[in-house]
């Protein structure tokens, strides 16, 4: 069984590299008028880089693979972040997280199973927690891929198809306008 593999965007990633590797050049021009300003630059932001170009040149990095009976999520080195069982998820709803526009700016399916997954993690995403709408969810992707109607579709077509239904149920809660207060 051959999975679909769900690929995240290049533009991101490529504006996170190009930004590092500006610090790295900067850094290097600045060992010349301060080295140990410039070595710290140089250590620091040639770690970022380094960072940086394996998450946009690594085939796995932040990719999600749909199967008949499961999906997999990868993190940002390729390595396996969720496995998850189509009849395991009991709900799929969204997470707020972070894109160019800032943190929060980002809109991203989130899936709470039956019995609990939760992981450890530092990222929510890995860890789950709680969406604006008071939702629990035990991880998240960290991509939207097709956009997150899309996705919220062609998860519940797979948990759908998992469980013998002929249609999608509606067991998925869209995301909604959280009002934000103004400072």
């Amino acid at each position: 069984m051959t999975p679909q593999v769900l690929r995240p965007g290049r533009k991101e990633r490529v504006v996170y590299f190009v930004a590092v590797a500006i610090f790295v050049v900067m850094s290097i021009a600045a060992c010349v008028y301060n080295p140990l300003v410039g070595a710290i630059g140089l250590a620091l932001f040639g770690s970022l880089a380094v960072f940086a170009g394996f998450r946009l040149w690594h085939p796995r990095a932040y990719t999600t693979e749909l199967y008949d009976d499961r999906f997999r999520v990868y993190g940002g080195f390729g390595q396996l972040v969720h496995e998850v069982r189509w009849t395991d998820v009991d709900a799929l709803t969204f997470f707020r997280g972070n894109g160019l526009r800032g943190p929060g700016s980002e809109l991203f399916l989130a899936w709470r199973c039956e019995p609990r997954q939760r992981r450890r993690g530092l990222m929510p995403a890995v860890r789950g927690g709680r969406n604006d709408a008071g939702v629990e969810f035990d991880g998240a992707l960290f991509d939207d891929y097709l956009g997150l109607d899309a996705m919220l579709e062609l998860f519940a077509e797979h948990v759908a198809r998992a469980r013998g239904a002929d249609r999608p149920a509606a067991f998925w809660q869209p995301p909604i306008d959280v009002p934000v207060k103004p400072f």
